[in-house]
């Protein structure tokens, strides 16, 4: 009987913190995917889910760049996307991802202190309390709004809570083997679906555990209960070597450009809100360090009580709390910060904070109770509890949500088809079986003092956005299926970004970790990597031929079309090998050199070569399909990075020596045929596809390096 009635009390709260969470949502609509970064996620979730992302496994995002790993999210195994996909990205379908996204909080919060053994008070008001402070139940967050602006972020506060209830649950069973391997499986299937479904998040995810997973150890009842989990944790590491996870997310993490070319980023995380919420007042209000406040008057007071699990938890909280404060040091004195700032990381720590600050609202509570009791003060009808929590949450969530007006938009969203819009989606969208008709550059100019190389162009952009409804160089292009040199990843490439660096910024400049800043239209490399269009302030003459214009604030931008870019259609016949990337990017930006002609290959091919006689390139969903037809042996250069991560398949395999791939010009694919070719190039990697692949090509490009 008790159990049915904490099993109604929870369901019963939960569907009311549901039901205020959607009236807030409605309310706060654009605070919902906030401003850029969460109508890019908006964007990149309605890609995923329309245009065929692979289940398990990550594929090629030719809308950005030259064709680098898709951003490290996985719509199709991230449930609370779903909705995007029922309702489009309508406001049903952004409350409905939300709903889902408050709904794990709640869970998780509560499910944390159920664990740990507090009762239904402590758990009901650690949900309730971590909801209203994490979601947009008002239109600025209280601290910082990660999950308004990349929803997947509640990754990380649900996988450490299962975590720690499975590991809790190793060594207990009677039946100690079948149990056991139940749960060190039950541990590898939770990898690999963050593995195969955020494997952006894994930082933060792995790191984040830890302290949980310390916490499961120390509470085992007897030696032989922690010897078996601590086998069931090895035998799960274990499992996971052997599937070579390991180098999966090396490759994934170290071939990126920040981690080979450090000091060309900026330090983006050096300021003590990078930190901790703690530190979050000035920006946000006093709700962060009140979390964090409560949460530790909580630990300290559970430290004096008899219950073991609660003792412990306190103990962790407060190392955590002391670490997050303490890394403000490491923050604010180490330069060329790449990694994820320890911010990021205190999302895992959320739950913890939630049931501390619940222990500390029942703890007071019950002593105004008390208070009360000795004063013989007698109230007219007896309050339960539970019911009085639910009142005094709901009527506090009325009035948070109430209190404020709704937010204004932040960013455009969706982008509307300006006449520059218009030209570029008729001649160069993508669809999935479309033919390449070439990608788009747009050339924000900055000022060397004018401060951060991304905020200028961001700033510049986003005013454009809100004038003319489209902001003509991101995610305004994507939404419609432009591809743009432009790349906004973490991931971006080291090759790329070397690239770049040397042939299309003038002069070289600092930026942050996950942006492109091009700001030089190098016409020879820019039609190399398939660059059609151009969009800038009044560019030379010779560039190409104008195809359109608008005024932004009195000053002339040109949309100019460039002279036969590469689109597959580049056969060079006279090719150098070149093992350093130094030295092919001096042949790339060298003068009178024919890029369609003439190339640098990182192995030796071979010859006598031939040009071809005819080449297509066209889309097949998300891969790209080659055909081309020449009198003898060719090599096509496909405006696609290279990477070890790419399949060749062959559409109609003949006798001989098939087709094969190559790294041309340090950076783009080379298919070399005999006579001809047909066939798809499918970028895949995942934990059980391709593992190794980015970890080959962190080895070539550190060798390239050398």
């Amino acid at each position: 009987m008790l159990r049915s009635t904490r099993l109604l009390t929870f369901v019963g709260n939960l569907a009311a913190f549901a039901i205020c969470a959607a009236f807030a949502f409605t309310r706060n609509i654009h605070a919902l995917f906030y401003h850029f970064d969460g109508s890019y996620m908006l964007v990149d979730v309605r890609n995923q889910l329309k245009y065929g992302q692979p289940v398990f496994e990550f594929a090629n995002n030719f809308l950005q760049s030259i064709g680098n790993i898709q951003f490290l999210q996985n719509a199709k195994l991230l449930v609370f996307f779903w909705p995007i996909e029922w309702f489009g990205d309508s406001q049903p379908g952004e409350v409905g991802v939300y709903l889902i996204i408050a709904a794990i909080v709640f869970v998780s919060a509560y499910g944390l202190a159920r664990l740990l053994a507090q009762s239904d008070a402590v758990a009901l008001a650690a949900g309730w309390i971590l909801g209203f402070v994490t979601i947009a139940f008002v239109p600025r967050l209280f601290f910082y709004e990660i999950l308004n602006v990349v929803p997947y972020y509640v990754v990380i506060v649900a996988a450490p809570i299962v975590t720690f209830w499975l590991v809790g649950l190793a060594g207990r069973s009677p039946r100690t083997f079948p149990a056991d391997a139940g749960i060190a499986l039950g541990l590898i299937a939770l990898a690999f679906y963050v593995l195969a479904a955020a494997p952006i998040l894994l930082p933060m995810v792995a790191l984040g555990t830890v302290p949980y997973v310390v916490l499961a150890l120390v509470l085992a009842e007897r030696r032989s209960e922690l010897w078996r989990k601590t086998a069931v944790l090895g035998a799960a590491l274990f499992v996971m070597t052997v599937l070579r996870w390991p180098w999966y997310v090396l490759g994934l993490f170290l071939d990126t450009a920040p981690n080979l070319f450090p000091e060309d980023f900026s330090a983006s995380y050096n300021q003590l809100v990078s930190a901790s919420i703690f530190f979050q007042k000035d920006q946000f209000g006093w709700a962060g360090p009140l979390v964090v406040i409560f949460s530790a008057v909580g630990a300290v007071l559970s430290l004096r009580t008899g219950d073991f699990k609660l003792r412990a938890a306190a103990w962790i909280l407060l190392a955590l709390i002391t670490t997050f404060i303490g890394s403000a040091v490491a923050v604010t004195k180490i330069p060329h910060w790449i990694f994820p700032p320890p911010v990021y990381f205190e999302v895992a720590a959320w739950p913890l904070y939630g049931v501390f600050c619940g222990v500390t609202l029942v703890r007071a509570a019950g002593f105004i109770v008390e208070r009360m009791t000795h004063a013989k003060l007698k109230i007219g009808y007896p309050v339960r509890p539970r019911v009085f929590l639910l009142g005094v949450a709901i009527g506090f969530a009325a009035i948070l949500v109430l209190r404020k007006h709704p937010t204004a938009i932040g960013y455009p969203f969706p982008p509307q088809l300006s006449p520059v819009v218009r030209i570029l989606k008729t001649n160069i969208a993508l669809d999935p079986d479309a033919s390449f008709k070439g990608r788009v550059l747009t050339v924000m100019p900055i000022k060397i003092d004018g401060g951060d190389a991304w905020l200028q162009q961001f700033f510049a952009s986003a005013d454009w956005a809100r004038i003319s409804g489209n902001d003509e160089m991101t995610l305004g292009l994507w939404y419609y299926r432009i591809p743009t040199l432009f790349e906004y990843n973490q991931f971006t490439s080291p090759a790329f970004h070397a690239v770049v660096k040397r042939a299309l910024q003038r002069p070289p400049i600092a930026h942050q970790r996950n942006i492109t800043v091009l700001t030089y239209p190098n016409a020879p490399v820019l039609k190399l990597l398939g660059v059609r269009y151009v969009l800038m302030p009044q560019p030379d003459v010779s560039l190409g031929e104008l195809r359109a214009w608008e005024n932004r604030d009195g000053e002339q931008w040109d949309l100019v079309e460039l002279a036969e870019p590469n689109l597959a259609t580049y056969s060079p016949t006279s090719i150098e090998t070149r093992r350093d990337l130094a030295s092919t990017l001096d042949f790339i930006v060298k003068s009178g050199v024919d890029l369609s002609k003439q190339a640098v290959a990182s192995e030796e091919i071979g010859g006598p070569l031939v040009p071809v006689q005819s080449s297509t390139l066209s889309m097949a969903e998300e891969d790209l399909h080659v055909v081309a037809e020449s009198d003898g042996r060719s090599v096509v250069i496909v405006p696609l990075e290279f990477s070890h991560c790419i399949e060749l398949h062959e559409m109609h395999p003949g006798d001989g020596n098939g087709p094969s791939l190559v790294r041309i010009d340090g950076l783009l694919t080379g298919l070399v045929f005999d006579r001809h070719v047909d066939a798809v190039l499918s970028f895949r990697i995942g934990p059980l596809h391709n593992p190794l692949c980015r970890w080959r090509d962190y080895q070539e490009l550190q060798s390239m390096l050398r």
